[in-house]
């Protein structure tokens, strides 16, 4: 499935990436295009070929590509290539409207592959091509390209479970340029809506999955060569990024069970991003979606229904994917702000309102600095180092740059920072974590208000904070330092607890 959006919009990337010179004919830039998909890792095959005039139309053009048990071939019954009557554009290509794709993937346990039908639509799509070899544009448009899966490639001993499965991005344009030759390539694009839809049915119940995102924009760059293939372009320390923003976002989300009933959870956002990006063996992802509101009903819930909302979602993931010559940074990065939940939940564990109903935030900012022992993009290289395929990383130090959680008038933060020393079977922590806590003891007593807490338990709650903490500035606040020694101790504020 990978292997088919590159052959829909991304064709325009393929058919400028060569110069086109004025000698050049429709039929010669196909012959580049078709260079260029061999750089990409893929083989193809080309039944007939007609010129008629200036008009090259290729027919039966079967592009295969096949890697780590997953094969996949792309059947193209017709393709075009003619001079464009935009003035800004040399040549135009047009693609059908209808694409057949399968993909056959060995599947763990079996002996039989698994095969999956997959239908690309795209009624008219146009690739454009203009500037100069030194510095090639296209665009793409087409009133939609859809991508769509109806069948039942999963089956168990006693019944058949079915997938469905629609992306379809409306009213989608796009414009690239090449980075010179096979080098690679810069680009960007707009839909005005992006749907995505799957659905798993079986006989004891099922899955259904709805969203519509409007107003996407996306934009990137990155390398030709070996796009096809995530493990060699790691290997080949390429560069590459995109992003993705949407205006706003609708997600219905239903779950059948025959015993339970149904679930549903509907999702709206504002606006949202996602970036991902690839350099030298380094792999970073994050997202974000402002104005989030979560609904969920069904009997599989405690309540009749139940709500949810959040100012700021957002997260990110930084790390090591292929063996390097130095280490490299792994983060986790988290916020949840302004969270609030509807009075229907509240009421199950606090009924009379005994705690403050103000929204809770957490950030998290943690970081590492680790060095990745295998390919793990590569299930070849995973399979042939089980050990480190359990631990794929040798981590140098960890920090806490941010911790912060905000909750029912309860305030924590805490910073710190260890180097991982290799003294042992295990590497040892060094370093030490700053802690401040603010409205804990008042929490505390409402608890027990509430009878959440008991009353021994609540009394002892002071004497238990002060073996780990020190009394802040301000009442009802304590303050504490934790550091790991290198002889192996662990003191809270200078005493050992171990």
């Amino acid at each position: 499935m990978k292997i088919t959006t590159q052959l829909t919009a991304a064709t325009a990337v393929l058919f400028c990436a060569h110069g086109v010179s004025a000698q050049d004919t429709a039929e010669t830039v196909f012959d580049e295009v078709v260079g260029l998909y061999g750089t990409m890792g893929m083989n193809v095959e080309i039944g007939e070929r007609m010129l008629d005039g200036d008009v090259f139309t290729a027919s039966n053009v079967v592009f295969a590509y096949s890697s780590a048990g997953v094969k996949s071939e792309v059947m193209v019954d017709e393709i075009q290539v003619s001079p464009s009557e935009d003035p800004d554009y040399a040549f135009a290509m047009v693609f059908d409207e209808a694409i057949e794709t399968t993909v056959t993937t060995d599947m763990p346990g079996s002996a039989e592959p698994m095969e999956i039908a997959v239908l690309i639509e795209q009624p008219g799509n146009m690739t454009l091509v203009g500037g100069t070899p030194e510095a090639r544009t296209f665009a793409y448009s087409a009133d939609v390209l859809r991508m769509i899966m109806d069948q039942a490639p999963m089956a168990g001993p006693d019944e058949e479970m079915t997938f469905d499965m629609v992306i379809a991005l409306n009213e989608l344009s796009g414009f690239g340029e090449t980075l010179g030759g096979e080098s690679g390539l810069t680009y960007e694009g707009a839909s005005a809506e992006m749907e995505m839809s799957y659905k798993i049915s079986a006989a004891d119940g099922g899955f259904d999955f709805a969203s519509v995102y409007t107003d996407v924009t996306f934009t990137g760059e990155g390398p030709i060569a070996g796009m096809v293939d995530a493990a060699a372009m790691l290997a080949s320390g390429v560069t590459s990024k995109g992003r993705f923003t949407m205006a706003s976002s609708e997600t219905r989300i239903e779950v059948m069970d025959e015993f339970s009933g149904p679930t549903l959870i509907e999702m709206t956002s504002g606006p949202g991003t996602l970036d991902a990006s690839i350099a030298n063996a380094h792999f970073d992802y994050g997202f974000s979606s402002e104005t989030n509101v979560i609904n969920a009903s069904g009997a599989a819930l405690p309540i009749p229904a139940a709500n949810l909302t959040a100012d700021l979602m957002s997260l990110r993931l930084a790390m090591p994917v292929a063996p390097t010559d130095a280490p490299g940074e792994m983060a986790i990065e988290l916020a949840l702000e302004e969270v609030a939940i509807s009075e229907d939940i509240w009421a199950m564990f606090d009924p009379t309102a005994g705690l403050p109903r103000t929204p809770a935030t957490l950030i998290v900012r943690a970081r590492s600095t680790a060095t990745a022992l295998v390919n793990i993009m590569d299930p070849d290289a995973m399979q042939d180092d089980p050990a480190a395929a359990m631990m794929p990383y040798d981590f140098d130090d960890v920090s806490i740059e941010e911790l912060r959680l905000s909750v029912a008038g309860v305030e924590l933060e805490a910073v710190g920072k260890a180097d991982l020393v290799d003294a042992g079977p295990v590497p040892m922590p060094v370093g030490g974590i700053d802690i401040s806590l603010a409205g804990a003891l008042g929490l505390i007593e409402k608890l027990q208000a509430i009878g959440l807490v008991p009353p021994d338990q609540a009394a002892a709650a002071p004497m238990m904070l002060g073996m780990f903490a020190q009394p802040g500035d301000a009442p009802d606040t304590f303050v504490s330092r934790i550091e790991m020694t290198a002889d192996g101790q662990i003191l809270a504020n200078g005493v050992p607890i171990q």
